[in-house]
């Protein structure tokens, strides 16, 4: 029996993955637009690991996704629901991660230096916290 649902549960998986690999395309070109803007290399501004850990939320959110479709190993998959399960990595890995983030500690939300993580298309990268200017009343 678990041989019959592995195959399907890698494919939902791999389509999410899909999903989620396009947000982090386009968190990547966000991100080489704010790194010419702040004069930095998008190497310096970027986390691998962060990106894997997308990814591989997305294929939790395609499995997920197969699995609250109501499909099964014997459900012939149509265009449709291969399209259905990269969206479901692309718009699911979005309520994973708010889900994650009311749990994810301290040090991962803000870092000593005085920089926070920023998610862009689930891109963490590390950008200045901007200062507020001060300002003074005349009077």
């Amino acid at each position: 029996m678990a041989g019959t649902w592995l195959t399907p549960l890698l494919l939902a998986g791999l389509l999410g993955m899909v999903g989620q690999g396009i947000r982090v395309v386009m968190g990547l070109k966000k991100l080489h637009d704010l790194a010419q803007l702040q004069q930095q290399k998008v190497s310096d501004m970027m986390s691998g690991q962060r990106v894997w850990l997308s990814l591989l939320i997305g294929f939790i959110a395609g499995v997920l996704g197969f699995l609250a479709m109501g499909l099964n190993p014997a459900t012939v998959l149509d265009q449709q629901h291969l399209l259905t399960l990269i969206t479901v990595g692309y718009a699911g890995t979005d309520a994973i991660e708010a889900v994650m983030s009311k749990a994810q500690p301290a040090w991962l939300a803000r870092q000593d230096d005085g920089t926070h993580i920023t998610t862009i298309a689930a891109t963490a990268v590390t950008t200045p916290v901007p200062a507020v200017p001060a300002t003074r009343s005349e009077g």
